[in-house]
C-alpha cells in the first residue's frame, strides 16, 4: 500500500520548509532511511529521509517550493501501484497548487529553472548560444524559428532589439539563485537590474524577518564605550597560561558575553520579549549569538549562560561555532533566545545599528577596540576602549533604563578581571 512522506516538523517554531534539492525522482527505488530531499527552514538545512521502502510513485512539490509542515511531499509504494483514494485526493490537491503556482509565474515573470528539458529538445545553434551568453539573454524565454523550433542567431537578435536588456549582475544573480527573471525591470528602458531579481531560500526569510522587525517595533540605538585595558590584559594572561588549564582559547568576545550575562541579571526588563500587549521577562539568560555563514545569518542560542564560568562559557561558544560550521545545528538550537549579541568589531566597525531579533526588546552590537584620549591625573593618555551599540524597542524600554543598562555593562567590562572571580 502506498504511503505519503510528510514534510517533518523541524523544531517547535517551524511552520514551513523550503525544498532545496530532491535526491530522488519518480520511479526511483528507495529503502527506509534513504535520503529523499534536503529542506531548509529559516534556521537550518535538514535532510529528509524515507520512512518506507519502495518506489517513488509521485513527487508533489518541486525544488524551491515552500511547504507547510506535516504536508505530503511524496508518495512511495510498489511499482505500478494505484494510489489510494486518500492519496489521490492529496495528490490532486497538491498538483492543482503546483499548476496554479506555475501559471502565476508565467503571468508575472519568466522561470529560470536549474534544469529544463525544453532547450534540450528544441536545441540551440552554437552561434545563437554564444550570442545569448555574450548579451545576457535567457534562452529559455526564446521561441525558436529554426527547424523543429531550434533557436538560431536571429531569434537572439530579435530578443535583444525587442525587449528590455538585463544587466550582467542581474543575469548572474538569477543563475546563481535559480531565481525568476521579471519580464521588465526598474532600470532605464525597463532594463532588468540585480535588485529586480527575487530572492529565495534563507536569504528571503532573513529579508522578511528584518523588514518585520523594523516595521513592527520602535527601534532606537544608543552608543557607548568601555575601558578595555582589563579586557586586553586578561586575554593576554589567558594566552600565556599553562595549556593544561584550558584557558588559552578564551577570547575577548567570550569575556564580553560573560560580562553581559551578569549584567542582564540586574535588568530583567532588558532580558525580555515584547509580545504586543504584554512584556515577558526571563530569569535565565539565553544568549543568541549572530553568526555570519555562507548560507546567511544564523543566531544559535547559548542557554543559561548566567550559570556558566568564563571557561565553561568559552567552551560552549566554541562548540556552538563548530556545529554552525559543520551545519549540524538543529532548528531548536536556533530559537528561544532572550537577548542577542552581534559582533562586528573584528571587521573594524566602530559603531553600527543592530536590528532587533524580535520579539526580544534589545540587541547588543560589539564594535572594535580603539584608542581614545583620556585625561588622567592631569595627563592626557591614550587608552583602549571597546565600542558598544545597544538597539532597544521603545515600545518596551525607555531611554533612561537602556542607558543605565549600558552604563552598568561598561563598568562590568572595565572590571572584567574582578567579576570573573565572583
Amino acid at each position: 500500500m502506498s504511503e505519503e512522506i510528510l514534510m517533518p516538523k523541524l523544531g517547535n517554531s517551524v511552520e514551513s520548509c523550503i525544498i532545496v534539492e530532491w535526491n530522488v525522482k519518480e520511479n526511483d527505488i528507495v529503502s527506509e532511511g534513504d535520503l529523499l530531499c534536503v529542506v531548509e527552514t529559516d534556521k537550518a538545512t535538514v535532510d529528509v529521509e524515507s520512512t518506507k521502502s519502495g518506489t517513488i510513485l509521485d513527487i508533489l512539490y518541486k525544488e524551491g517550493d515552500e511547504v507547510p509542515v506535516f504536508t505530503p511531499i511524496a508518495v512511495i509504494g510498489e511499482p505500478g501501484e494505484k494510489i489510494t483514494q486518500k492519496d489521490t485526493q492529496e495528490v490532486v490537491q497538491n498538483k492543482i497548487q503546483k499548476d496554479v503556482h506555475k501559471i502565476e509565474q508565467l503571468e508575472n515573470s519568466v522561470d529560470f529553472p536549474a534544469r529544463i528539458e525544453q532547450d534540450v529538445k528544441k536545441g540551440i545553434s552554437p552561434r545563437a548560444k554564444k550570442k545569448a551568453d555574450k548579451k545576457n539573454v535567457d534562452i529559455h524565454t526564446l521561441t525558436g524559428s529554426g527547424p523543429h523550433g531550434r533557436i538560431i542567431e536571429q531569434d537572439v537578435t530579435a530578443a535583444i532589439t525587442s525587449g528590455p536588456s538585463i544587466s550582467p549582475a542581474a543575469y548572474d544573480s538569477a543563475k546563481k539563485q535559480d531565481s525568476r527573471i521579471p519580464v521588465q525591470g526598474s532600470g532605464i528602458g525597463g532594463r532588468i537590474l540585480s535588485s529586480d531579481i527575487s530572492v529565495k531560500g534563507i536569504r528571503k526569510v532573513i529579508a522578511e524577518t528584518m523588514h518585520r522587525s523594523l516595521s513592527t517595533t520602535a527601534q532606537y540605538t544608543i552608543h557607548s564605550s568601555a575601558d578595555a585595558r582589563a579586557l586586553l590584559a586578561l586575554r593576554q594572561k589567558f594566552k600565556e597560561s599553562d595549556p593544561e588549564l584550558g584557558l588559552r582559547g578564551i577570547t575577548i568576545n567570550d569575556s564580553i558575553l560573560f560580562a553581559l550575562s551578569r549584567t542582564l541579571l540586574s535588568f530583567p526588563d532588558i532580558n525580555a520579549h515584547f509580545l504586543g500587549d504584554t512584556i515577558k521577562t526571563f530569569s535565565t539568560v539565553d544568549l543568541g549569538v549572530a553568526v555570519d555563514t555562507p548560507r546567511g545569518l544564523l543566531v544559535p542560542v547559548l542557554r543559561s549562560v548566567e550559570t556558566l564560568s568564563l571557561k565553561q562559557l568559552s567552551k560552549k561558544t566554541r562548540d556552538m561555532y563548530r556545529r554552525v560550521d559543520e551545519n549540524t545545528v538543529s532548528p531548536d538550537d536556533l530559537t528561544g533566545s532572550t537577548f542577542t549579541v552581534t559582533n562586528l568589531g573584528t571587521l573594524g566597525v566602530e559603531w553600527f545599528t543592530p536590528v532587533l531579533n524580535i520579539p526580544e526588546v534589545a540587541i547588543l552590537g560589539v564594535c572594535s577596540i580603539e584608542q581614545k584620549p583620556v585625561l588622567e591625573a592631569g595627563e592626557i593618555k591614550h587608552i583602549p576602549f571597546i565600542g558598544l551599540s545597544l538597539t532597544v524597542n521603545h515600545q518596551a524600554v525607555d531611554g533612561a533604563p537602556a542607558a543605565a543598562f549600558l552604563q552598568k555593562l561598561c563598568k562590568m567590562i572595565k572590571e572584567i578581571d574582578i567579576i570573573t572571580a565572583v
